[in-house]
């Protein structure tokens, strides 16, 4: 399972494509700023993609995805764009 945030943008859709394409299950955290719902639903179309509306700035938001999914802390990878911070994590199956 991999967590992807900003996943509704630009950097972030085409990380959650690839991964898609991987055969890896993948969950969006987006709070739709900047971001779109069509990319989202675009997506949902190339594997199995879960939805969660959020925003990092929002402590709640946060803690309420990993009360939806197990993530493990210590697979955590970090992705850094110019403009975007993008956290992918990656659960074992």
């Amino acid at each position: 399972m991999i967590l992807i945030t900003g996943g509704a943008g630009y950097i972030g859709s085409h990380t959650a494509l690839n991964f898609l394409k991987s055969g890896l299950d993948v969950v969006i955290f987006d709070s739709l700023e900047k971001g779109h719902i069509e990319t989202v639903e675009t997506l949902k179309k190339e594997g199995n993609l879960h939805f969660v509306k959020g925003d990092l700035k929002n402590y709640e938001d946060i803690i309420n995805v990993f009360k939806k999914k197990m993530f493990r802390e210590k697979e955590l990878l970090k992705i850094l764009s110019s403009s975007y911070n993008t956290l992918c994590i990656r659960r074992r199956r």
